[in-house]
């Protein structure tokens, strides 16, 4: 039967589609030996896992790849003519019609004789039409160990710059949240400057004579002392 054997996925992975990659170009068809051959893997909408493309054939072959926008461009070539089968598993499962079965034609250049196998890796991101997708890291910096100081803690003068100190050296990595709400309403300006090393400078400006607090969280947690109450 035309197609015959027909391949099925069989449960799901939330981070790869295997079924999703695609391959084009004439070096997946054939080639002569001694020259450079390519083809391109599309592995857009595919999500994230490791890319393997082996070569088996008549002799080793160089074999390299890099990264495009959409995927990997592949080059290899050969130094002995005859049949050549290109493997390419996408996390572990083979792609759409892999493996690829191609024909090497010319003279020989050597390596013939034996049957050899090339291989590479590749730990692909997850990619979409736009280009790669930036994964998201985990952040695990702890709250509790984060320091605030300074006298614009606790009070500010109405219409002059206040100034405290973040240090978060300490903590580890996450994302520093700083908002200043008064009795009537938000602060409307507050900066955040990173000295570096982990050190941050917090300078706000509150116009009137009211009350309010002042809120750092570290992550999705609030600092030792966060709300910090502040008056004139």
């Amino acid at each position: 039967m035309r197609d015959s054997p027909f391949r099925l996925r069989v449960g799901t992975n939330e981070d790869s589609d295997p079924t999703a990659v695609t391959v084009s170009g004439d070096g997946i068809h054939g080639g002569e030996t001694g020259h450079k051959c390519e083809f391109i893997i599309n592995t857009c909408n595919a999500g994230s896992g490791v890319l393997l493309v082996q070569i088996d054939g008549p002799s080793k072959v160089t074999l390299d790849a890099y990264e495009l926008e959409m995927g990997y461009k592949v080059r290899y070539m050969a130094l002995a003519p005859g049949a050549y089968f290109v493997d390419i598993k996408y996390a572990g499962v083979h792609i759409p019609c892999s493996p690829f079965k191609v024909v090497m034609t010319g003279k020989e250049l050597g390596g013939g004789g034996e049957p050899d196998t090339s291989l590479i890796k590749i730990d692909a991101l997850a990619k979409t039409s736009k280009g790669t997708v930036a994964q998201v890291p985990v952040l695990k910096g702890d709250a509790n160990k984060v320091t605030v100081k300074g006298g614009g803690l606790n009070k500010f003068f109405p219409g002059r710059p206040a100034v405290f100190n973040i240090d978060t050296a300490l903590a580890g990595e996450n994302l520093l949240f700083v908002g200043i709400l008064t009795s009537k309403g938000p602060c409307e300006e507050v900066t955040v400057r990173h000295l570096g090393g982990g050190r941050y400078v917090v300078t706000y400006r509150i116009q009137e004579r009211v009350k309010g607090f002042i809120f750092v969280k570290y992550g999705e947690a609030n600092v030792p002392g966060s709300p910090f109450a502040v008056s004139f």
